[in-house]
């Protein structure tokens, strides 16, 4: 930016941020030996919408702040309502697949937890060796058949408006596709390798967990691998945990000499796992959601924040769990045990829901009417997100007052310190007169389009209005965008 004034270093910068309202570099605007050009060097851009502003004080010690929208090659189309699949819990779903969402979730996590504790905590007792086969058969069928109908409610609620020719593509080209078949193939491949090989076991418990992380909104947002990486580790880390407390209240009564040392196993673990799956969760959480306060916007993020407080709860039993198994106190220890897998099944249930569910809220087209004293004002954005916006503004004037002055639509971004608000240019349309009950009033149109609402956030919109009497009116509009 090259200013015919030399200008003071103090408080100048400008800074370039992209769709999501995050800077593009951390680098600082340099001035030349003279200060009258700042430069802000840049690493290559993707196409894409960018906002630039920018602040300097001129010599004279005037500032001058300043923001304007730059697109970038083949900007694309802007996200306008989110990217995730699944909306409210209201919009299109039933009982049913709710409910083979979490038999789904509780079989995975059973079954691989299961096999995880039986390849590390290894029993050559017969009569152990027999449960543990026979739990592994149970779990597996229960897996395969919960696969089924899990697959089956996923498929009903997507195939709406496909073609026969469709199913192949959704199949095999997809990553939903990818993850059902892995499922159903290693559900029927565990039938003849499990138990057979620790090896083989570990593979096949990553593998399966790996596969339900294909399908979900590790695969929707953010870097793949990365949330990929963090899902799977939130999976197997839940796995462990459940898994453990299937084999004590498998084994609790019956079989109590093997659950007093296995209990001396899985306590640290479990709390290991629990760590594992805070830690995992809030990067998986901060990988998906722009603003954590779109926690409180959705159910998704009101789900989130009821499983996080069970968590708590979790971690709370966990410790006293640790306490009574140290005192050897088997009532005590059964109690918390059962206090343990009720919160397991909550959470279960929580997960099974709020991962079907948009984890960003949906933006709504604004229509702000404001009545004034001896004004009147309309305001219409469309589709009111982040990108290109279509803007409608009416201003109504007496008959009786002369013609407007001066019409201006300014956006300014509250979430962003430092960013100067954005005038958006407006094309006048016809004046209209528009009869009134009592009085008539002209009616002055304007509009707009175009990226002005570069980014997500609070936004702070701004009317004002210039008379012939040069008397300025200054309507104001708070809203959030998505």
């Amino acid at each position: 930016m090259t200013f015919n004034e030399r200008l003071e270093k103090a408080e100048s910068y400008i800074k370039v941020l992209n769709k999501t309202g995050t800077p593009v570099t951390s680098n600082e605007a340099q001035f030349n030996e003279d200060q009258t050009r700042l430069e802000l060097a840049l690493p290559p851009l993707p196409d894409g919408v960018y906002t630039v502003s920018y602040k300097i004080i001129s010599a004279d010690g005037h500032p001058v702040r300043d923001s304007y929208v730059i697109s970038i090659g083949d900007a694309g189309p802007i996200n306008q309502t989110g990217t995730m699949n699944g909306g409210d819990m209201a919009s299109g779903s039933n009982i049913l697949y709710y409910i083979s969402r979490f038999g789904y979730y509780l079989v995975l996590l059973l079954l691989t937890g299961w096999v995880f504790w039986v390849l590390l905590f290894d029993s050559k007792k017969a009569e152990h060796q027999v449960v543990r086969e026979k739990w592994t058969l149970l779990l597996q069928r229960g897996f395969l058949i919960a696969s089924i109908v899990s697959i089956f409610e996923q498929l009903t609620q997507m195939i709406d408006g496909l073609a026969a020719k469709d199913l192949i593509p959704l199949f095999f080209g997809t990553y939903t596709g990818y993850s059902w078949m892995m499922t159903l193939g290693l559900s029927l491949v565990g039938f003849v390798i499990l138990h057979r090989s620790k090896k083989l076991d570990l593979l096949w418990i990553i593998l399966l967990l790996g596969a339900k992380t294909l399908n979900g909104h590790a695969v929707a947002t953010g870097p793949i691998p990365d949330m990929v990486i963090i899902d799977f580790v939130h999976l197997f880390a839940a796995a462990i945990w459940v898994g453990g407390l299937l084999h004590i209240l498998v084994f609790w009564r019956r079989h109590r000499a093997y659950v007093v040392p296995f209990l001396a196993e899985f306590s640290p673990l479990a709390l290991i796992s629990i760590v594992l799956l805070v830690i995992s969760g809030t990067f998986y959480t901060l990988g998906i959601l722009p603003n954590l306060k779109y926690l409180i916007y959705t159910q998704w993020g009101i789900l989130l924040l009821v499983k996080a407080s069970l968590t708590v709860l979790v971690i709370a039993v966990g410790t006293v769990l640790r306490l009574v198994i140290k005192r050897k106190n088997h009532r005590g220890t059964a109690l918390f045990l059962k206090l343990d897998m009720m919160l397991m099944v909550a959470i279960v249930v929580i997960a099974s829901v709020f991962t079907t569910l948009n984890p960003q809220p949906l933006n709504k087209p604004l229509f702000w009417h404001e009545m004034g004293t001896t004004m009147h004002l309309t305001t219409r954005i469309t589709p009111n997100a982040p990108g290109t916006n279509t803007f409608s503004l009416l201003v109504w004037i007496p008959e009786t007052e002369k013609d407007l002055k001066r019409v201006q639509l300014i956006v300014k971004p509250e979430d962003q310190s430092g960013i100067a608000p954005i005038e958006i240019p407006l094309t006048p349309a016809a004046k209209v007169s528009v009869p009134d009950a009592s009085i008539a009033f002209h009616q002055f149109g304007y509009d707009a389009k175009g990226p002005y609402l570069p980014f997500p956030g609070k936004w702070t919109i701004e009317v004002r209005v210039l008379d012939a009497n040069d008397d300025e009116t200054v309507f104001s509009h708070e809203m959030m965008i998505h």
